[in-house]
């Protein structure tokens, strides 16, 4: 009795979109290679600080597509991470 009860909403999960977004790693780890291109291009007094992220986005869709299918909070997480083991005193 308990499985026909619970049929319904069963059905209903595989109908229903789904709104969770799945980022790829690999987009993530390019994204933080952007970042840390362009924060050495601050570095060099080639662009503002202001600009780093932005600019970011910029070059990763040049080269690899939309920016907006990649989790950027994530690739900062990650460009800080290599920042930090590669000493490059870019991202605070």
């Amino acid at each position: 009795m308990q499985k026909l009860f619970l049929f319904p909403f069963i059905i209903l999960g595989f109908l229903l979109p789904v709104s969770v977004k799945a980022y790829d790693a690999k987009a993530q780890a390019n994204a933080a290679t952007m970042i840390i291109a362009s924060c050495t291009w601050w570095q060099m007094g080639m662009i503002n600080r202001s600009q780093i992220m932005n600019f970011s986005k910029e070059q990763y869709k040049k080269e690899y597509g939309n920016p907006n299918k990649v989790d950027w909070s994530g690739a900062i997480k990650i460009a800080q991470k290599i920042d930090k083991k590669n000493n490059l005193g870019c991202i605070n």
